[in-house]
């Protein structure tokens, strides 16, 4: 099945996509700033999670920025990188939010575990 769309339309469906991708970035800077200058001393390993997290999400946007129907317009796109390499960019880039949000629950948990419990894990001095 074969779709067309004017010039006109792919120009705004772009321009739409841009605005969305300045609205981001803007909304990912102030978050990122609220991480910095928000996160109490006291959770200063769980800050270093929220971190990566964050400029992990500040940065896929920025790399690739594909668009639907296979539109890619973004700085790697452009400067014609192919598209296998592309899609390994953003699965690491998931990969490794995930990473951090399971460190971030493990973390936690741990946390909320009292010394004598079985699932404790502990301390490595090395």
């Amino acid at each position: 099945m074969h779709v067309f769309i004017s010039v006109d339309d792919e120009r705004r469906i772009v321009n739409a996509h841009y605005s969305i991708f300045c609205l981001s970035l803007v909304l990912d800077i102030i978050a990122l700033l609220f991480v910095l200058k928000q996160t109490p001393k006291h959770m200063a390993e769980f800050r270093q999670y929220l971190l990566l997290i964050q400029m992990n999400i500040f940065l896929s946007p920025i790399v690739l920025f594909p668009m639907p129907a296979v539109y890619c317009v973004g700085l790697l796109c452009k400067l014609g990188v192919p598209i296998h390499i592309l899609v390994a960019i953003m699965i690491y880039l998931a990969v490794n939010v995930c990473l951090a949000i399971i460190c971030i629950v493990f973390f936690r948990h741990q946390a909320l575990l009292l010394q004598q419990h079985p699932l404790k894990l502990k301390p490595v001095y090395v």
